[in-house]
């Protein structure tokens, strides 16, 4: 199956279709809860999924037989197909399509025109067992998808079979064996084609093809693996250890770069030392700085001073009243300090308003009803106005 992502994104989770992936994948399909139930879970987590992601103008070829679930995380458009790679997958392939009978999927939803196409790739194998000097369409395919140098092959030179196509081919001769001989293998439209492979073989008939197949291939040899085991003998001599590396050899100069030595002067001279075997010379020290200049010592009056210190230089007039209008010109320039701000005494409070019924010093308030004679005299008497 291939892929293209012409717009858009495609999210490819495969599975590797090992005998127990593929047992463990029909148990799934055929499992009730199978909604609820993530698949990879079942043969031992997420982490035996391999992740692919096609962007736009990527084409992704899935490996034959490879189970595998697509995402498409955005509106995309992508163009894709089947195609049948060789007899080198012919057995996976023939399982695959043994599960689907099992499940019965749908036959829109199957590889279309299977088994015609399984005869006429059988019709081009036996041609080419018969004579391996023409290298045909399934040749070059074979060549490129099962041999494992992925390079040309020179059909004249190569054995005719590999060891994945030989197994291929057999598994292919025995179900095109069980196809000729069930009526029910395939439908009307589908029958015509199992003549026209056989006929394009030179036979006359789909059984005829089958039995001409199976003795081409008991003809061919099974080939060997292209790779071998060597075992050794315990008392078979071990090799030798590698010679060990020099680290330290002396050179009185600089003889050109050496790969994994450091030509400096080390603890053994001057030459080639391995990396890592020896640190390189500390850099050489900054020389100290120099000392500060003695502050010229004014001079004193007084015969101790005269003794120890230089006589005093003419005093310039000049320069006087100079650094004199300097220093001036420096204390007018030098901002002045603010002082702070004085605080203002709090205003004292109003005295309170005198109500026009408070007692004034000195001053006694008649009460009310004694100005007249009668008041006084009841004031007197101590008795009570009524």
């Amino acid at each position: 199956m291939w892929y293209h992502v012409f717009r858009g994104q495609k999210v490819f989770y495969l599975i590797k279709p090992t005998p127990e992936n593929l047992k463990a994948y029909e148990a799934w399909i055929c499992d009730a809860k199978q909604d609820s139930t993530f698949f990879p879970d079942t043969i031992g987590g997420p982490t035996e999924c391999a992740r692919v992601e096609i962007n736009a103008g990527e084409t992704f070829f899935i490996p034959s037989s490879w189970l595998h679930a697509v995402l498409t995380p955005v509106d995309s458009l992508v163009f894709g197909g089947n195609f049948l790679p060789g007899l080198a997958t012919v057995d996976l392939q023939l399982a695959v399509r043994d599960i689907e009978k099992r499940t019965h999927v749908k036959k829109e939803y199957t590889f279309p025109l299977f088994i015609p196409c399984l005869f006429f790739g059988l019709a081009n194998a036996l041609a080419r067992l018969k004579t391996t000097a023409a290298a045909s369409q399934l040749d070059a395919l074979v060549a490129l998808t099962a041999r494992e140098d992925n390079k040309e092959v020179d059909v004249s030179s190569a054995p005719p079979l590999t060891a994945r196509e030989h197994r291929g081919l057999a598994a292919l001769i025995e179900a095109c064996g069980a196809w000729a001989g069930d009526e029910a293998a395939c439908d009307d439209r589908e029958r015509p084609f199992l003549t026209l492979a056989a006929e394009a073989a030179g036979c006359t008939s789909a059984t005829e093809l089958v039995a001409a197949a199976r003795e081409a291939l008991a003809a061919v040899p099974e080939p060997k693996p292209k790779f071998t085991i060597k075992l050794q003998r315990d008392d078979e001599a071990a090799p030798a250890p590698p010679p060990p590396k020099v680290l330290f050899s002396p050179a009185a100069s600089y003889g050109g770069a050496r790969p994994g030595y450091i030509f400096m002067t080390g603890s053994k001279g001057l030459g080639y030392y391995m990396e890592g075997t020896e640190a390189p010379p500390a850099p050489a020290a900054a020389p100290p700085p120099p000392p500060p200049e003695e502050a010229p010592v004014r001079y004193r009056a007084g015969p101790a001073w005269d003794r120890m210190a230089p006589a005093p230089a003419p005093v310039d007039e000049d320069d006087a009243e100079f650094e004199l209008a300097a220093a001036e010109e420096r204390k007018r320039a030098a901002p002045r300090p603010r002082k702070a701000p004085k605080k203002l005494a709090a205003a004292p409070k109003p005295a309170p308003r005198p109500s026009q019924w408070a007692k004034a010093p000195g001053h006694t308030v008649a009460k009310k009803g004694t100005g007249t004679a009668k008041g006084r005299l009841l004031a007197k008497l101590g008795k009570k106005r009524r």
